[in-house]
């Protein structure tokens, strides 16, 4: 059985968030935490794992524009494809439900690589 996020929410969202006593120690509850390259946030919303990927991404294509000119297509189409889309394919299942909003960053992410390996203009 395949659970998605919104799914999961509904029984994630009834755990109480109190911070927790132990050997005079105080264990605060966290508002997102990374689990295997992926950023999960309380809701399940995937907002901040949108907004890592995308930032990542956009910082290689900006690194790989400054070199753009010495590269070759075949060479930038490698890069693009090692630096960015690796990153927006790895668990991409997640990507099913999000919302018309969060897929558009990503989309835009796409289309920058893409101006990068053909060489159009930004």
């Amino acid at each position: 059985m395949i659970y998605y996020p919104t799914v999961v929410a509904r029984y994630v969202l009834k755990v109480p968030l109190n911070p927790k006593q132990t050997n005079k120690q105080t264990i605060k509850p966290s508002n997102c935490v990374r689990d295997l390259g992926v950023v999960v946030d309380s809701g399940l919303t995937l907002v901040d794992h949108v907004t890592h990927i995308t930032s990542v991404c956009f910082f290689h294509i900006r690194q790989l524009w400054l070199i753009g000119r010495s590269l070759t297509v075949d060479t930038a189409h490698s890069l693009v494809w090692a630096l960015v889309n690796s990153r927006l394919d790895y668990c991409n299942v997640l990507f099913a439900t999000l919302p018309a909003g969060q897929m558009s960053r990503l989309q835009s992410v796409l289309r920058a690589a893409a101006r990068l390996v053909l060489q159009l203009p930004g």
